[in-house]
């Protein structure tokens, strides 16, 4: 009988425990050395896209509704000719002492500069015009009178106005009315200017020519059109009151006729290319990448007050000047971080407003620089890029008020909190480009200083910036580097 071999046995067992013992080692080994050596044991793999394209999906679905062939819009500019009919014969214009004279009236004619964008293909027009020239204020060998309209409304297109085609549309908006005499010799009837916020309405029609010409007319009804002239106005200090002087209801109501010649520029012309949503997520992903999604925001734009509170100032003391108040057009900047995540944006606002009176031998004139750190959140509606957004601001402000008459001028100073409620809409039709443009209103609820004598004066009330130009830095650099 033959005994087994137990060498033979067991040699494949004590091989096997050998190399288990070097693998062993060697796994122990490997990340202690490179832990002395300061690198990473994990063996290093490719970029994750180099496995295979990332789902877009998801950026695809943060990108507006858009219809494929044609420029998302355009931005117009250009000038435009009001002739504007009065429906009353005449007038009653203050006299000499308390006594009115009769003036008959007559058309204005003015030249104006046009400013407009079309939105939603060609079907909507958002437009302003500011007057430049009165071109026929001679109403009298002893009087000077000139209107203007500062508008700002919508054009509705039932059918998309297109290079070459003829469209109707109908009209409306809001118009800031000025109605300016010349000065008079009797200073208790010197009426300066009578100053109104008025609703016209109307209906017209325009031409697109293949070269980007676009010519318009258009007649309006403007409603709620009218004044209050004084005369013998005694124009005393703020301690004196007196406010019953004679005054005149006048009909400023009538047709409005206009032909405009303005220029047209696309706007987001990458909206016509069929691969837009690929070629804008794609973008968005190297944005987000290079960390470029959230970023520094800069805003520059024209700002003015459309409503002013004005406190009692005007009720209990110069009520034939309340029509004349007017505040001016002036810049505003806003420097923020938009923080993409959250779609908001932190910003820290500056606008300098001047506004003014002047009448019957008085004069107010105001003057406030504000500075507001102001939070905002916008809501993408997915609705063609107009991104909605409301916010709340709080800062300070530097206030002042000078009130003159014929006995002397007396200046008001303060330094006051101010509270604001801003909000409105971004055109943020490609959302990752380094500029958008955005349209912005800012309640200041109340910014009421004492002035004399239980006189108050109200700085706060609804101010407009039209149209803003908004732009992201590091993403413009991102762009010019590549």
């Amino acid at each position: 009988m033959r005994l087994p071999d137990l060498t033979t046995v067991h040699r494949a067992p004590l091989k096997a425990l050998l190399l288990g013992l070097v693998a062993l080692l060697s796994v122990t080994a490997t990340p202690l050395l490179a832990r002395a050596e300061g690198k990473s044991w994990i063996p290093e793999l490719p970029p994750p896209a180099e496995y295979g394209p990332r789902d877009l999906n998801p950026i695809k679905a943060r990108l507006p509704t858009h219809i494929v062939g044609q420029a998302f819009g355009r931005l117009t500019l250009g000038l435009q000719l009001d002739m504007k009919s009065v429906s009353a014969d005449s007038w009653q214009i203050p006299g000499v002492g308390a006594t009115f004279d009769p003036l008959p009236t007559q058309g204005f004619t003015t030249l104006s500069l046009s400013i407009s964008g079309f939105l939603l293909h060609g079907h909507t027009e958002l437009f302003a015009t500011i007057p430049l020239l009165s071109l026929d204020s001679t109403y009298s060998a002893t009087r000077e009178l000139s209107i203007g309209y500062l508008d700002l409304g919508s054009r509705l297109y039932p059918w998309a106005l297109t290079p070459g085609t003829v469209r109707p549309f109908v009209s409306a908006g809001i118009s800031r009315r000025s109605l300016v005499f010349s000065k008079s010799v009797d200073a208790g009837s010197d009426v300066r200017s009578l100053r109104a916020w008025v609703v016209p309405v109307g209906l017209g029609a325009a031409f697109l020519t293949r070269f980007g010409l676009i010519v318009d007319i258009s007649a309006q009804v403007m409603l709620g059109e009218s004044g209050t002239l004084w005369s013998g106005v005694d124009a005393l200090a703020l301690e004196q009151v007196r406010t019953n002087f004679p005054k005149q209801e006048i009909d400023v109501s009538g047709m409005r006729f206009t032909l405009g010649v303005r220029w047209a520029r696309d706007l987001w012309p990458q909206t016509s290319d069929e691969n837009f949503a690929d070629i804008t997520a794609k973008r968005m992903l190297k944005l987000e990448e290079a960390g470029l999604l959230s970023g520094l925001t800069v805003a520059l734009g024209p700002t003015f007050q459309a409503i002013s509170n004005s406190g009692n100032y005007f009720d209990s003391r110069r009520r034939y000047l309340d029509e004349a108040y007017s505040v001016g057009v002036m810049p505003e900047l806003t420097v923020g971080w938009h923080h993409d995540p959250f779609d908001a944006e932190l910003r820290l606002a500056f606008r300098y407003l001047m506004g003014s009176a002047e009448g019957y031998g008085a004069k107010l004139e105001t003057s406030g620089a504000v500075v507001l750190l102001e939070a905002l959140k916008k809501v993408d509606v997915g609705f063609y890029g107009l991104t909605p957004w409301v916010g709340v601001g709080a800062g300070v402000g530097w206030f002042s008020a000078t009130d003159t008459h014929p006995s002397g001028a007396r200046t008001f100073d303060h330094t006051k909190a101010v509270f604001s409620v801003p909000f409105g809409w971004d055109y943020r039709v490609d959302p990752s480009s380094w500029w958008l443009l955005r349209t912005s209103f800012r309640w200041l609820p109340t910014v009421a200083v004492d002035l004399d004598h239980g006189v108050t004066f109200d700085h706060g009330g609804l101010e407009v910036n039209v149209l803003s130009f908004v732009v992201m830095p590091q993403r413009l650099m991102h762009a010019m580097r590549r």
